[in-house]
């Protein structure tokens, strides 16, 4: 007998399962099946199985298709354990056939031939067309099986049409078919397909089957496909079927109409029977079960029960499933709704990380309201979950343990849980990369990896500096180089690389040693390092080499075992992670054996397998683990829970859109039971509202976070907030307030409003809203460094007064409070330089005035300054060029002024009773009687400061010679100050720089310069032009425009202790008269133009 139980509680179809297996007179030893959807209802109905019987045991829980192959097989002794028409065996035989030029140089193929003629510039890349493409003919033909089985019959016997129509460009399909029919037969393959076995299954059936099991039990599916409807018909003369399936609605609804279809009707002029009658919102998503409904009436002899169950309706989602299952129509009058009803509620936010973040607290508001709710009660479907995932981890884990919710994820691809599996794929790309720096620093960077190689983490900076300093961008040689169709010039190459981190070590030199350049500071115990980074690369060059040969799936498995072995060391934990990767292979080579596919394969197609089989081999599931349950929308997930949330109900994300394939015939034939991912996606919307018991919470991005323009919600909640606003009325609210918007940034004002609905439990915001919410500079903040921490006691570093006066407000934030607002950040190219940005001109410059200095004064034109770091070949010259007669004037006056070389450093040491400090320091930049400094850049107030202090503490240790700063633009001079005057100079800024120790000194170095700059104060016809006001607003203000650069007001560390400053500062005007009016009083600083 056929038996079909319907409900709108899951609960209750469960109470009939649990009835139906304690009434089966059967032994404790014989297996129960119970066919289910997926394996989340399957273990959901194994955990309430042993909770209601005390045990669950020996329940067989198949999926459709693999109940119908097993019993077709008990029917039909003959059959395969598996079946040669299953996808992944399928598409190898495709691939067979799309290999034979005779086929496929066949006019109806033509479509095929232009596809996969578009890689016959690369054997390889050809190949992979082919297999990709029989990927999809697979899928297709998978389809064609289940519910287009009439296609399937009617291409066998040569008739090559769909329904009555020719096939006319797409009749290659069938034509490729009975070739695929004809290619199993000759290699003694199985004949049989779910499509062909039905007249043989029914024909066996008749005869009798003491096999068959008693009964079977189908449970909670909300579609099934007519081909296994109708076997399910067959079996149920022999054995007792149980169709137990969710229904929203107690009334026959297959035939109601939404709104907008109905409105497309009466533009056609047809009649509506049934236009005043039905729940427009069950209408709208439903349109997947309305497709059952009618299917299931098709069913002959199918013997009906009705398990409905009425709750009274005392909330807002339950008048929602209350006015679905009685099929209700929309009210004349809105029904009333309590002010206070949150049992619905929608939220909208910026981004990803608000959802989870308001999320969070109100979960922990549930939680705390309800002692009786569990987390386990509680379940987020998200669209996609992998996208969500980070944004989980990083608010659920980073609370206090007072605030912590258990919580798992499940649905999560294997790559995304287990980086091991990245680094197998990352590996797997290199034979069709470049090599390049980052990608094979990135492999290093492993555990398993850099463990394999006897490395440990804290060796692979060192490394990368190295090769870095190499000059190292792509490519093992090259020769390597040229295969990719680029010129195959050594440069920038690892091998290059390696000989010049060799050559660093071996000597000890900075010019060409045998044409090689040595990199520097490669020595001591850290250059052993080298052996094996040596290896590593190597081993990956020549794995990419071996990779070039195609091999037969077993030489392939073979190969990748021992790949596995010789880059990874793992651990227990991580040897269960390649597991994976092992039945990966296993199933792939399988599949290859199984169809007696004995050609050899490329290794682009064994990629494309693995990656495929490693995506399809789902991660660890966590479902419903006793843990807040974060999963995908998935058919059957909605199993009844107390707390349901959905995030993500964004228009562009949900329903999720599939673009069909150009090559699906169904798609423009569609039939009754066809599966959509559209109208799914609608069905699972409408079953994860119906599952929540107490309360139901809708999010999704309402604003972009870039400009805080609207954004519109997924078309189901757009649906669904219609239907409220139409049937339903809040006491004392609009209509809108059903909706709440959520701030861009937790530390908003209105979570710690008292009189705002908004709340959050994040303790760590609290304090900044403590005053009225409002954050106050560094500046104004007292008490935020100690007396210990100050660097004004006895004794100050000549260094430290430099640094202080460079930067007043960063010397503050980095020295006094410890705070670095800047991040090292090493970024890793993998293309060749093709030019030299600022800084690294800069260094260049600095090491060829460094070099001319250590050569006594003689000049260097050799290139390889800039080894590695500027273009290869005549762009790389020409660059060296300008940079180098930039620096000509530069190296002209060093010859002028830099002779006689003070050898000793002299010390600096003075004593200033009346501050109680000590200024003690080095200087090494004296040259006969005088200090020289070279600067390649133009003058600035950062080459000013540290030669005025300097020039200073000589001139009150009594030295009278002169202070040279040499910049590309201009000599600035600085003659000598009398030793008296220059203490006391001296002490004035030792007294600023102990008040800047316990607050920031508004001063702003470069402003100050120019409102002190004498080259701004100019005589013209008699008459003197003073522009330093200008130009210090302009190094204040900034200069707008495409070369134009942010003022010093725009720094971070200036804005971070003093906010906005709308004008130049009063202690930069003061400070700039301190700074340089005694040099310029008494003219002794000069500035001259090179």
């Amino acid at each position: 007998m056929f038996h079909l139980y319907q409900s709108n509680k899951v609960e209750t179809l469960f109470a009939q399962l649990v009835r139906l297996l304690l009434e089966q007179d059967a032994s404790p030893l014989e297996t129960q099946t119970v066919v289910v959807e997926n394996p989340g209802l399957a273990h959901w109905l194994k955990m309430q199985l042993a909770n209601s019987l005390g045990i669950a045991a020996n329940i067989e829980f198949p999926m459709p298709s693999r109940f119908f192959w097993q019993t077709q097989r008990t029917v039909l002794p003959g059959l395969a354990q598996e079946s040669v028409y299953q996808k992944d065996n399928l598409r190898w035989l495709i691939f067979t056939c799309l290999q034979d030029d005779a086929l496929i140089s066949r006019p109806e193929f033509h479509l095929l031939r232009h596809y996969i003629a578009q890689g016959e510039e690369n054997v390889q890349a050809r190949g992979l067309r082919q297999y990709r493409l029989a990927i999809t003919i697979a899928d297709l033909y998978d389809q064609y099986l289940v519910y287009r089985p009439d296609w399937i019959n009617n291409w066998e016997n040569e008739k090559y049409e769909l329904d009555d129509q020719p096939l006319a460009d797409q009749k290659w399909q069938g034509l490729l078919w009975f070739e695929l029919r004809q290619l199993i037969k000759s290699k003694n393959l199985p004949l049989s397909h779910r499509a062909n076995m039905l007249d043989d299954f029914l024909e066996n059936l008749q005869q009798g089957h003491k096999n068959l099991p008693k009964q079977v039990i189908f449970f909670g599916f909300t579609t099934l496909p007519k081909h296994q409807l109708d076997s399910l018909s067959v079996l149920s003369q022999h054995m007792d079927v149980h169709l137990l399936t969710p229904n929203p609605c107690e009334h026959y609804w297959g035939d109601v109409l939404d709104e907008t279809t109905q409105a497309k009707l009466r533009l056609k002029g047809k009649q509506l029977l049934l236009a005043d009658a039905g729940n427009d919102l069950l209408a709208s998503l439903g349109r997947m079960g309305q497709d059952y409904q009618r299917l299931l009436l098709d069913v002959p002899h199918i013997q009906e029960k009705s398990l409905f169950h009425h709750e009274p309706s005392d909330n807002l989602l339950s008048n929602i499933q209350g006015h679905i299952l009685n099929l209700h129509s929309v009210s004349t009058a809105p029904e009333p709704i309590l002010k206070d009803d949150t049992s619905l509620q929608v939220v909208g936010c910026h981004s990803p990380m608000r959802e989870v973040e308001v999320l969070h607290d109100h979960l922990l508001s549930l939680l705390d309201k309800d002692s009786q709710l569990k987390p386990q009660d509680i379940v987020v479907m998200i669209p996609d979950v992998a996208a969500y995932a980070p944004f989980i981890d990083a608010v659920f884990n980073s609370q206090p343990s007072q605030h912590f919710i258990p919580y798992s994820i499940s649905d999560r691809p294997l790559q995304a849980e287990h980086p091991l599996l990245n680094a197998f794929l990352l590996l797997l790309k290199m034979p069709s990369s470049r090599m390049g720096l980052s990608e094979v620093l990135a492999l290093l960077e492993m555990p398993a990896i850099y463990k394999k190689y006897g490395l440990k983490e804290s060796q692979l900076k060192p490394l990368s500096q190295w090769v870095m300093e190499a000059g190292v961008r792509w490519g093992f040689n090259e020769q390597h180089r040229a295969q990719q169709d680029l010129p195959g010039w050594q440069e920038n190459s690892w091998l290059y690389g390696f000989k010049r981190l060799l050559m660093g070590y071996a000597v000890n030199s900075h010019s060409q040693v045998l044409g090689i350049v040595p990199v520097a500071n490669v020595e001591g115990l850290d250059a052993v390092l080298l052996g094996p980074l040596m290896k590593f690369v190597n081993d990956l060059y020549e794995f990419s080499e071996e990779c070039s040969h195609a091999r037969s799936a077993p030489q392939w498995g073979l190969f990748i075992s021992n790949m596995l072995a010789n880059f990874f060391e793992v651990d227990g934990e991580e040897q269960n992670i390649l597991e994976h990767v092992h039945l990966a292979l296993e199933n792939w080579t399988g599949n290859l054996q199984f169809v007696d596919y004995q050609q050899a394969v490329d290794y682009e197609v064994l990629v494309d397998g693995l990656n495929q089989g490693l995506q399809k081999s789902g991660g660890s599931q966590h479902f419903m683990v006793g843990k807040v349950n974060f999963c995908t929308l998935l058919p059957m997930r909605s199993i009844p829970f107390k707390v349901v949330a959905i995030l993500g109900l964004n228009d562009q994300d949900y329903p999720r859109s599939v673009t069909p394939s150009s090559l699906d015939l169904m798609h423009s034939r569609r039939r009754l039971g066809d599966r959509s991912r559209r109208d799914e996606d609608r069905y699972l919307f409408l079953e994860a509202m119906l599952s929540a018991r107490q309360s139901l919470w809708l999010s999704y991005r309402s604003k972009s976070q870039q400009n805080d323009e609207p954004l519109t919600a997924s078309v189901v909640l757009a649906e669904l907030l219609d239907y409220i606003q139409a049937n339903f009325s809040i006491e004392g609210q609009d209509k809108s307030d059903l909706f709440t918007q959520h701030p861009l940034q937790a530390f908003n004002t209105q979570y710690f409003s008292e009189h705002s609905p908004l709340f959050s439990y994040n303790q760590n915001w609290l304090a900044v809203h403590a005053d009225g919410g409002e954050t106050k500079p560094v500046s104004q903040q007292v008490d935020m460094a100690s007396e210990s921490d100050t660097l004004g006691g006895s004794e100050v570093l000549l260094e430290d007064l430099v640094q202080f006066y460079l930067h007043p407000a960063k010397y503050y934030l980095n020295k006094i409070l410890k705070v670095n607002l800047f991040f090292e950040s090493e970024v890793q190219d993998d293309d060749e330089p093709f030019e030299l940005d600022f800084l690294q001109q800069y260094q260049v410059k600095q090491n060829v005035i460094k070099r001319f200095l250590d050569d006594g004064l003689q000049e260097n034109s050799d290139h390889h300054f800039t080894e590695g770091l500027d273009a290869y070949g005549e762009i790389g010259e020409r660059q060296w060029l300008k940079l180098k007669s930039s620096l000509d004037p530069v190296l002209e006056y060093c010859q002028q002024y830099m002779q006689d070389k003070i050898a000793a450093p002299m010390e600096i040491n003075l004593h200033f009773n009346s501050l109680n400090v000590q200024l003690m320091g080095w200087q090494k930049e004296i040259y006969g009687d005088n200090m020289v400094k070279v600067v390649p850049s133009k003058l600035k107030a950062k080459s000013i400061v540290s030669a005025v202090i300097e020039h200073a503490a000589l001139c009150a240790m009594g030295r009278r010679g002169m202070c040279l700063v040499i910049c590309q633009d201009y000599l600035l001079t600085l003659k000598a100050m009398d030793k008296t005057q220059a203490k006391q100079y001296l002490q004035d800024l030792l007294h600023h720089f102990q008040q800047g120790q316990t607050t920031p000194l508004a001063m702003l170095p470069q402003t100050a310069w120019q409102l002190q700059n004498p080259l701004h104060v100019k005589e013209k016809n008699g008459e003197l032009i003073d522009k330093r006001l200008s130009e210090a607003q302009k190094s204040f203000y900034g200069l707008s425009g495409p070369f134009g650069q942010p003022g010093e007001r725009e720094d971070l560390h200036v804005r971070r202790c003093f906010n906005e400053l709308d004008d130049i500062p009063q202690v930069t005007q003061d400070l700039a008269t301190t700074f340089y009016g005694p040099w310029l009083e008494q003219e002794l600083l000069t500035v001259t133009a090179l």
